[in-house]
């Protein structure tokens, strides 16, 4: 338990770094020095929350944490980003939040009709374990591959593998399948 409080004053200390800069950078005028600095200081601030509530989530197996840090962090690095003039990188988030946002209302709409069952199990598993999979297979390729335009690298496992969940998602709701 030393471990997890630990991770708890530091995760603190980064809260309190990440509430206070966003604070001074909302009350500084825009895109001078104090907003700029507040902002920098405000996003490592978020990363370090980001950093340390992910192994406290699952030492607590705490899903709620789990999934709260991974959806801030990603808003803050949106963010960050769109500050930054590189359009790509505004492109790579407005796909990946979009795509977000379109799977998360889908198992909104699932759980609230009391979730799913039978084929539409099945098809849920698979495309949620195929998007991760392209989440894995982008951030491999990012990280090692290096080529122009960068695009290709950050949305190409998507474009390749978005229609393989749209085949076997027709495959499973044609074919009739013998249990």
């Amino acid at each position: 338990m030393n471990v997890f409080y630990t991770l708890l004053f530091i995760h603190i200390c980064f809260g309190a770094i990440s509430l206070l800069s966003a604070a001074g950078a909302l009350f500084a005028t825009k895109g001078q020095w104090w907003h700029r600095h507040f902002g920098e200081f405000f996003f490592y601030g978020m990363s370090g929350v980001f950093v340390t509530a992910i192994p406290m989530s699952l030492m607590k197996s705490n899903v709620f944490l789990f999934t709260i840090a991974i959806f801030s962090y990603y808003l803050a690095f949106s963010g960050w980003r769109f500050y930054d003039t590189n359009s790509t990188y505004a492109i790579i988030l407005w796909v990946f939040g979009a795509l977000g946002a379109r799977l998360s209302y889908g198992n909104l709409k699932i759980f609230q009709r009391g979730g799913a069952r039978g084929k539409e199990r099945l098809v849920q598993h698979f495309s949620s374990m195929i998007g991760a999979t392209i989440a894995a297979v982008t951030a491999f390729v990012v990280t090692n591959i290096h080529i122009q335009p960068v695009i290709i690298l950050w949305l190409g496992p998507t474009i390749v593998l978005v229609p393989v969940i749209f085949w076997w998602r027709r495959k499973i709701y044609v074919e009739k399948w013998v249990c």
